[in-house]
């Protein structure tokens, strides 16, 4: 398992921060289980992102190709639901073509078999 931070404000970001006990559980079993990956943006001063109220991070990784991070994204929302009560809102997201989006939300739940909780 390899966890790298992009550079020291991210590591400030992460330290100077309390982060939503959930998204501390995805991050954790995101990285567990796809092993190497770069936490590149985690709190915003951004009052219009989740990354302000510390419910989103953005995850990148130089060994991943597309193929792969379409793999992880579809893993992570097989196992992690947003939030059941809006099933098509997804905790990961690829964006920027090199990034995954993580996110949760207060009701967001793990079912570590995937499929539906």
């Amino acid at each position: 398992m390899g966890l790298e931070i992009k550079d020291y404000k991210v590591l400030k970001a992460l330290m100077q921060h309390t982060y939503h006990p959930k998204l501390i559980a995805l991050a954790m079993w995101c990285s567990v289980r796809h092993s190497q990956f770069m936490i590149t943006s985690a709190h915003r001063d951004d009052k219009d992102s989740l990354h302000y109220y510390r419910r989103a991070l953005d995850l990148r990784c130089r060994w991943w190709n597309i193929k792969d991070i379409s793999k992880i994204v579809d893993d992570l929302n097989n196992h992690w639901k947003y939030d059941p009560k809006r099933p098509l809102m997804k905790c990961a997201a690829y964006h920027d073509k090199t990034h995954i989006h993580l996110k949760v939300h207060d009701r967001t739940v793990c079912n570590e078999k995937g499929g539906k909780p």
